[in-house]
């Protein structure tokens, strides 16, 4: 999107920093249905959630990951290599990422923060909504010329 046309609220939707941290949040949830399966230790999920910032990750971690993968060639490596650095926990390191291809993580993220966009676009619809009803209120007595096809219609 352009951002001369974003909203601030969308353009933190999509930014790096709001992708990461749902990157993040998909790594955690895989990480604890694994527990629940008996193939990672317990523990592991929460102890990459005490890595996780709680909300949005900050500029520096986004220029780590872009630092990535200048030498990857890889979004989601470099990704994951940055959260590993940022956990700074062998078991995280270990297993992080463990039973997932990138497009398990990228596609179910961008799953998630199209929804979030809609309930962004959905909200303004509401505000439109309500300007629309009330401005048809307010001129519901103010006459108008009828028009076909774009031309003024002729009284008859």
């Amino acid at each position: 999107m352009i951002a001369r046309y974003q909203t601030p609220e969308m353009a933190a939707l999509w930014s790096p920093e709001h992708r990461f941290r749902v990157w993040a949040e998909v790594e955690r949830l895989a990480l604890e249905a694994w527990e629940g399966l008996g193939a990672v230790p317990a523990g592991v999920a929460e102890r990459l959630a005490r890595a996780l910032p709680a909300g949005d990750f900050e500029p520096e971690f986004s220029e780590r990951v872009a630092a990535i993968e200048a030498e990857t060639h890889h979004d989601v490596v470099a990704f994951v290599r940055a959260l590993a650095e940022r956990s700074g926990d062998a078991a995280v390191r270990r297993y992080l990422h463990y039973g997932l291809t990138s497009s398990d993580v990228v596609d179910t993220a961008q799953n998630r923060l199209l929804a979030e966009a809609l309930d962004l676009v959905l909200a303004e619809l509401e505000d439109l909504l309500a300007a629309l009803a009330d401005l048809a209120v307010r001129y519901k007595h103010t006459p108008a010329v009828g028009r076909t096809h774009g031309v003024h219609a002729e009284p008859t």
